[in-house]
């Protein structure tokens, strides 16, 4: 049994679809698990439950990205039970795009007033531009609000408050929609920059907070998404540490080359970054000491 930790962004649903096969290995991602039984309330749980499913089932059991942040007492627990833990990476700066894509449509269409809850595709899958196009947009006016921000976030946040509720009121009273309206006019601009600095600042803490916890892990416990995502070679090589009972010849038939998502369409990460973006990401790392731990992974801004 394992159980591989990630914040998302990852290739995590990509890697759970290869690592489970029929009648031979189930691998769950994310939610899945607690859809089955809500009443599991922590990671002690999560994997009792699991255990209990792959004796039951006999089949090699694991989960990729758990809905539980990672918690050192019950990391410290785990270990102490010989239960194999990962920890699954990826350079942050592909990730803070990916998870900037992720929330974009609806941070445009709620503004200040966007909550981080789980994005439901059914409910959020008309844009059809990326943070990319964005920034090129709004490059200037992100730099200048960005400044705003780190002289008085306060100020910033007031101007974000009054930007929202002028969209909303154009929406009431005018029926005016964002995404579905010339996205890309002047007029927006100015808005589009607060609601990317938002989204920028809530990706980067999320990125890297998830980072600085993995550091409890010991070298061998980490997986890098740009090594197991890269061919079979590499994958097997990943498997045969996530879980020695694997038999490599029940996954050679894994549909390797079907990389879902749009992590392995677009792969620009920080080239798009207006300036003031990337110092301050780069101020960030060297906040948190984790220059020279993203130095010795391998991971160069």
């Amino acid at each position: 049994m394992y159980l591989i930790y990630s914040n998302g962004h990852s290739a995590t649903r990509w890697l759970s679809k290869n690592l489970t096969v029929d009648n031979y290995s189930k691998c769950y991602h994310s939610t899945d698990l607690l859809d089955l039984n809500p009443n599991i309330k922590n990671t002690i749980d999560y994997h009792n439950h699991l255990k209990t499913l792959e004796t039951r089932n006999g089949l090699i059991t694991g989960s990729i990205h758990l809905p539980f942040n990672l918690n050192l007492k019950e990391f410290d627990m785990l270990n102490s039970m010989g239960v194999s833990q990962f920890c699954l990476l990826r350079n942050p700066a592909y990730k803070i795009n990916s998870i900037m894509q992720f929330y974009l449509e609806k941070f445009l269409i709620y503004g200040f007033f966007s909550n981080k809850k789980k994005v439901y595709k059914s409910n959020f899958n008309n844009l059809k531009i990326s943070v990319d196009e964005l920034f090129l947009l709004c490059n200037d006016q992100i730099n200048i609000n960005f400044q705003k921000y780190k002289f008085s976030k306060n100020k910033y946040y007031l101007k974000y408050i009054y930007e929202t509720l002028k969209l909303r009121s154009k929406k009431i009273f005018f029926n005016y929609d964002i995404i579905h309206s010339n996205i890309l006019s002047r007029e927006n601009i100015n808005y589009i920059s607060l609601v990317l600095i938002n989204l920028f600042l809530y990706s980067l803490s999320n990125c890297l907070r998830f980072d600085q916890n993995s550091k409890i892990f010991a070298d061998e416990k980490i997986i890098l998404y740009e090594k197991i995502t890269l061919d079979k070679k590499n994958f097997f090589y990943y498997v045969e540490k996530i879980n020695k009972n694997f038999n490599l010849d029940y996954l050679k038939n894994s549909n390797f080359n079907e990389k879902v998502g749009a992590n392995f369409k677009k792969q620009n990460g920080s080239k798009f970054w207006p300036k003031s973006f990337y110092s301050f990401f780069v101020e960030k790392i060297e906040k948190k000491k984790l220059s020279k731990y993203y130095s010795k992974i391998g991971y160069q801004f």
